[in-house]
């Protein structure tokens, strides 16, 4: 079907409507230009539209890609005129060409009307509509990619606005719309590729309402259901490198509900683009230090991955001795009969950020000659009752000279 002329609905411009029967272009714009199988040579596909009348925009720079062999596409000042004398030169550069780009500055003294032809087929042919620069309007592009950043096209969106439906587009999708306005955009499903979120905002609502004052480009991010879901892989080392060890519980949940657990190397298959927890626990003398990719301390971390991934949690022997220029500071809880008790949590601080966390008793790697602070926290009917050596503070401070143990008293509540 023959591309038709009339692209105005309301006050806007609706660029790249593949699914109406016509095609607007303004501003800078590259168009795919062929002749792709049936028909030819009855007609040019200009960005899969057949012969399409365009709107150019004077002072506006126009490409056309064309792979068309034996149809030399040029651009004319006569309906119907295919010899070279009737060209229209002014702004265009590679007149004629027929596998290669035919680009088209458009001067700002260039005619209401100009048309495109193939020089050896007349009746492969469309209107340019010239236009005057809007600088009122702007450009609203409509992309989309999937989940891992892959670029995908055709997929369908509306635009609205109070309520009307303006119009639609596949994606690279191109509105012109009036500066200072509002808009709503939606994105569509379509077949195994099913709407994730708004790139820019991470919002998973399809609608989204925009206020537009210069041009702007989204992103529709959509899942492909037809893929297997990703797995996240969580792992054990031990020390300071990559040694893996084996056999520590990791577990999973999602919004605070459990979903799995495994010993490492701990695979689980999650859903692409949505958040969980994956949490690793100490065994024995082995603690957890911290996950190798964000250096952080917390045995909890969440996560949202599109594709395969890898977490290494670091763990250490408490028993081995600490690293050349590093000592330890030892944490051990008792009761007040002085009995060692197990399994209070403990924060690692310096300067007011947290290092590390562990569960008592617990030995922390630290730099010689630098200042820390341990806290140790209340729980089950308990609470701090001091240091062994009378000191009352907690948290307290550090300063590190030579490993250092350090007996917290937890004593019962008051009834």
């Amino acid at each position: 079907m023959k591309g038709f002329l009339i692209p105005i609905i309301g006050s806007i411009l609706i660029l790249g409507l593949l699914s109406f029967d016509q095609n607007a272009f303004a501003h800078d714009q590259t168009f795919s230009v062929n002749c792709d199988g049936g028909a030819c040579p009855d007609s040019y596909s200009i960005n899969g539209v057949e012969d399409p009348n365009l709107f150019l925009e004077r002072g506006s720079t126009y490409t056309f890609n064309v792979l068309a062999p034996n149809h030399p596409f040029a651009i004319h000042q006569t309906s119907g005129d295919i010899s070279e004398a009737d060209r229209y030169n002014d702004g265009v550069s590679g007149q004629g060409n027929q596998v290669g780009a035919v680009t088209f500055i458009v001067p700002n003294d260039a005619p209401d009307t100009l048309y495109y032809v193939c020089e050896l087929h007349p009746w492969m042919t469309g209107t340019l509509n010239i236009i005057d620069s809007d600088l009122s309007q702007v450009e609203l592009t409509v992309k989309s990619e999937l989940l891992d950043g892959t670029p995908i096209t055709q997929k369908y969106t509306d635009l609205f606005q109070n309520g009307i439906r303006l119009g639609d587009g596949f994606t690279p999708a191109i509105y012109l719309l009036n500066s200072g306005e509002t808009y709503r955009v939606k994105a569509h499903n379509f077949e195994n590729y099913e709407f994730a979120f708004w790139k820019d905002t991470d919002s998973t609502d399809r609608r989204r309402d925009i206020a537009i004052d210069s041009d702007r480009m989204i992103v529709a991010v959509y899942r492909d259901t037809s893929l297997p879901p990703p797995t996240v892989t969580i792992h054990s080392t031990l020390g300071f490198g990559f040694t893996e060890i084996f056999g520590y519980y990791a577990v999973l949940s999602q919004g605070g509900i459990f979903q799995d657990a495994n010993f490492t190397p701990a695979s689980f298959s999650v859903n692409p683009g949505e958040t969980y927890n994956a949490g690793v626990q100490n065994y024995g003398d082995f603690k957890f230090v911290k996950w190798m990719d964000t250096n952080s301390p917390i045995p909890d971390r969440d996560f949202s991955i599109v594709v395969d991934t890898d977490y290494y949690a670091q763990y250490r022997d408490i028993n081995d001795p600490a690293p050349p220029g590093k000592n330890k500071i030892t944490v051990r809880t008792q009761n007040s009969s002085g009995e060692e008790i197990s399994g209070y949590w403990t924060t690692l601080s310096q300067d007011g950020g947290i290092l590390q966390v562990a569960f008592s008793p617990e030995s922390f790697i630290v730099n010689n000659g630098e200042t820390y602070e341990v806290f140790v926290s209340e729980f089950g009917g308990v609470t701090f009752g001091g240091w062994s050596d009378g000191n009352t503070d907690n948290p307290r401070s550090f300063l590190v000279t030579s490993d250092i143990t350090a007996t917290a008293i937890l004593v019962p509540l008051a009834p």
